[in-house]
Formats: C-alpha cells, sequence, structure tokens
C-alpha cells in the first residue's frame, strides 16, 4: 500500500445546489404555513370577542381557511419550480466543473512517480514520498529520477494553492525532468528552471524547491535549496535540520546565481524533506505543528524505514489537527542510504592475471551469501568488463600521463557491496574515456564475415546485469557499476 493520499475532496461553497433548492423552498413553505396559522388564531380571536359566531359564520370561515390554504400550496409549489428552474442552469456548472476538477486531479496525479515503493530493486537506498493536496489539485510536487548511478531529487510549493498552483507545478516539473536528464550540478538545474519560469511570468508566481543529487558510489550529496523549508539530517549523532545557502524561489528574479551545499552521506543516513503544509499545520486553537513536534517525532521514529517514518509523522499531524480543516497541500519525502552488509575493495594492476583476484572475492561472498546463479551471472559480467578495461584502457599513442603520487602508470580499482536484496559490482579506472554501454550490439542475423569487429562481450555484460551505469569523473576517472538482484 502506497502512503500517499493524492485525492482530496473539494466543497464548492459559493456554488449554490439541488440541496440548497430544498433547503430554501422548505424554508418558504414553513414560513408561509407560519404566516397562515398566526392569521387563522388572529381571526379566530378578533371574532371571538367580537362577533356571535353562528353556524353560517363558521361555514363561511371554513371555506374561506380552505380557499386560503389552497392558495398557500399552489404559491408553494410556484415558488419551488421557479426556484428549481433558476437553479437548474447553476447546478449544471458546478457539476461540469467538478467534473473537469476531478480530471484534473487524475493527470496530476499520473504527472508525479510512484511514491512508494520506489526503486524498490535498488538495495543501496530507500526513497517514500507522499503528499495530500488541500484542495482538489496542489501546488505541491516532488520527484526523482536514476542517472548514472546518481538519483536525482526535488520537492517544491509553487505559492497558492488550487488549480493557478497546480499548473505552475506542472510547468517546474516538466523543466525538471529535461533538464535533469542532462546537467550534473543541483544549482545549474535550479538556475535553469528559474530562467524558463521567469519569462512571461505575469501572473507573479514564484515556487521554492530543493533539487538534490546523491551518487550511489561513495555517498556524496549537492543540495540547493531555492527559498524552500530546511531539510531534517538524521544519522548516529540525532537529528538536526541541515543548513543551506539562502537562495530566493524561482521565478522571481531572471539569471539569479543560485549556491549548493556539498555533504557525504553515510550507510544509515537519513534526510527528510517537507513542504510548509507540514509545520503550518493547525489545530482548533489555532497553534501550529512547527519544527519542534517535526523534530520530536523524528527523533523518536528515527530507526523506522522512510515509508513508515512518513506514516509516522502524517498521524502525528492528524493527531494534532484533530479534523480542522487543511489549510496548504502537505507533501513529505525521505531518503535513507542503507547498511552495507558486506563489502570489499581491492587496487589491481593493469594485468591481466589480476582478473584471479576479482573472481576470488566473487567467489568468497557468493559462498558466504549464497547468491547462487546470481554470482555466476556476476562473475561473467565483471570478468569480461575488467578484461576490457586491462586491454583497452591504455592504448599506444593516446598522449595521456598516467603516473600517480604511488608511482604507478595506471589505477583499476575494484569494490564489491553485498546488500539485502542486491550485489553492486564498481570498476574504477585513470584509462581513456569510454563508455561500453553506448557500444553497439553485434547484428548477429548477420554473415561473421559482414559484421562489426567486437562487441560480444559488452553485449553480454549488459545482458548478464540487472543495472549498468557509466560516468567520466572529473576527466580523469571511469566508473562502472553493475547490479544484480537476488
Amino acid at each position: 500500500m502506497r502512503p500517499e493520499e493524492k485525492t482530496h475532496k473539494t466543497e464548492h461553497k459559493n456554488l449554490p445546489s439541488k440541496s440548497f433548492a430544498r433547503k430554501l423552498s422548505f424554508f418558504i413553505f414553513l414560513l408561509m404555513v407560519l404566516l397562515y396559522v398566526i392569521n387563522i388564531v388572529i381571526d379566530y380571536t378578533f371574532f371571538t370577542d367580537l362577533l356571535e359566531v353562528t353556524e353560517e359564520t363558521r361555514k363561511v370561515a371554513w371555506i374561506t381557511s380552505v380557499c386560503d390554504f389552497s392558495f398557500l400550496v399552489t404559491m408553494l409549489v410556484s415558488v419551488y419550480f421557479c426556484i428549481t428552474r433558476f437553479l437548474k442552469p447553476v447546478t449544471m456548472e458546478t457539476a461540469r466543473i467538478e467534473n473537469e476538477l476531478h480530471i484534473a486531479r487524475d493527470i496530476q496525479n499520473a504527472m508525479l512517480p510512484e511514491a512508494y515503493p520506489a526503486f524498490n530493486d535498488h538495495g543501496e537506498f530507500r526513497l517514500s514520498a507522499y503528499i495530500r493536496p488541500a484542495k482538489e489539485v496542489g501546488g505541491d510536487l516532488y520527484d526523482y529520477m536514476l542517472r548514472d548511478n546518481r538519483l536525482y531529487f526535488l520537492i517544491g510549493d509553487a505559492s497558492g494553492k488550487g488549480v493557478p498552483a497546480s499548473m505552475f507545478m506542472s510547468a517546474t516539473k516538466y523543466l525538471y525532468r529535461a533538464l535533469a536528464s542532462d546537467n550534473d550540478s543541483a544549482s545549474d538545474i535550479v538556475s535553469k528552471i528559474n530562467n524558463a519560469l521567469c519569462d512571461n511570468n505575469s501572473t507573479n508566481m514564484f515556487e521554492t524547491l530543493i533539487v538534490g543529487i546523491l551518487d550511489l558510489v561513495d555517498g556524496s550529496l549537492e543540495l540547493c535549496n531555492a527559498g524552500h523549508t530546511a531539510p531534517l539530517a538524521i544519522c548516529s549523532k540525532g537529528s538536526y535540520y541541515l543548513e543551506l545557502d539562502s537562495n530566493i524561489p524561482v521565478g522571481v528574479i531572471e539569471n539569479y546565481r543560485y549556491k549548493s551545499r556539498h555533504f557525504r552521506m553515510l550507510e544509515g543516513d537519513k534526510l527528510l524533506f517537507y513542504t510548509d503544509g507540514v509545520t503550518e499545520a493547525e489545530n482548533s486553537g489555532k497553534q501550529q505543528f512547527g519544527k519542534d513536534r517535526l523534530m520530536e517525532v523524528v527523533t523518536n521514529d528515527m530507526g523506522k524505514e522512510p515509508k513508515d517514518l512518513i506514516g509516522s509523522i502524517t498521524s502525528s499531524i492528524n493527531l494534532f489537527t484533530c479534523g480542522m480543516e487543511q489549510s496548504d497541500d502537505i507533501t513529505i519525502m525521505a531518503l535513507s542510504l542503507e547498511n552495507c552488509l558486506w563489502k570489499q575493495e581491492i587496487r589491481l594492476s593493469d594485468s591481466i592475471g589480476e582478473i584471479g583476484k576479482i573472481r576470488e572475492i566473487i567467489e568468497s561472498a557468493s559462498e558466504r551469501f549464497s547468491l547462487g546463479k546470481v554470482g555466476q551471472r556476476m562473475m561473467l559480467a565483471v570478468e569480461e568488463a575488467a578484461s576490457n578495461i586491462i586491454n583497452y584502457g591504455w592504448p599506444e599513442g593516446s598522449g595521456q600521463n598516467y603516473s600517480s603520487p604511488e608511482g604507478s602508470e595506471k589505477s583499476i580499482t575494484f569494490e564489491l557491496k553485498i546488500f539485502s536484496n542486491s550485489a553492486v559490482a564498481i570498476l574504477k579506472d585513470n584509462g581513456i574515456a569510454f563508455n561500453p554501454l553506448e557500444k553497439e550490439a553485434p547484428e548477429l542475423d548477420r554473415p561473421l564475415e559482414l559484421r562489426q569487429a567486437g562487441g560480444l562481450g559488452i553485449m553480454l555484460l549488459k545482458e548478464l546485469s540487472d543495472y549498468a551505469s557509466y560516468r567520466r569523473r572529473c576527466n580523469d576517472t571511469n566508473i562502472l557499476s553493475l547490479k544484480f538482484n537476488y
């Protein structure tokens, strides 16, 4: 079950409805009956005091009463049909607006990625999200994507609520998706989102947001904050609010230079991101939930998984507000870097015989964790990748200088990490820049003499691994990551 609540019924308080017509007609009926009864009482009292009531007088009075009552009923029916006829176009318009808002809600929900489980096949981290709009549609958003073994994520809060905020949120979401696919810096992504939103922003809307990039290889983290609430960091030492550079929200000043902060997440660390709808949730006494209560909940439940931690926070908010109407959108996103069950790292020379050391590590892990066929797949894929680096990473005449402080000319590092549901093998080298994943697969259906040489090993590598990524870091290190699920 996903810990999200993406729907919230809207009450159109300013638009009349059929129930309003019935209530108004019933009120007029009671008023007319009351006037009719008062009229009879006055007539009876007056004529009893002044006249001797004869049998003929009673008959005349009874006929008059029947006529008055008939007139009363006729007037009531006429009033009811007049009101119903008058309100019919209004109720139809109300129904149309409600239907369009439901459609808009469904479209907005479809734009958001799965709240949980997110990347459930990646044992290196856990990610969960929750969103609850204050109206049918809202201006809060979250998003994330995985690229080159780095986790890109976003949380934001557009100014205002309802339809205008949701449209601004949609623009931000699509800009982020396009920019995160081609940028390696969080501050660059935010700067470009800002410039795009500032263009023709006649409504003067803005949005606070945080963009983050987490390197799953070494835990390095970049966060760029555009006027958003400070995230909570949870580690072995306790919980605290992260201090980020103070930047203005996006959509305000074009060409503003956004700054990022860099951190390093360790295994077991968690991050909690949220919008101000969490801390500004009010109870009947107009008291806000506040940062102190949020910190208390997080501190008490800091050992929980992201999904369960979010559940504790939302339960505390519901208990605090005690059924009060929600005044702002609520969005929470929690991220944790999972503890590694076992890992080993070795440094290799450029000799093909070094592959035997890699084989020993994989065999040890396979036996210890009963990896079976997963271990066999990993052995074949990693051996192919390592031999490819050793044979082609340093071609003659490339003109590169491979000298290092340790005096070795060439550097290859192999690291193996075992998680609860996956194993991750990482190969690093300082050879020429080469992405093996971009190599086209050989055309096996063509005659052997017409095929382009090479490519079979790379194809095997991609087929054997469940997830593969490559990137060039600092223009001097190739990083190839291979993940195997079990």
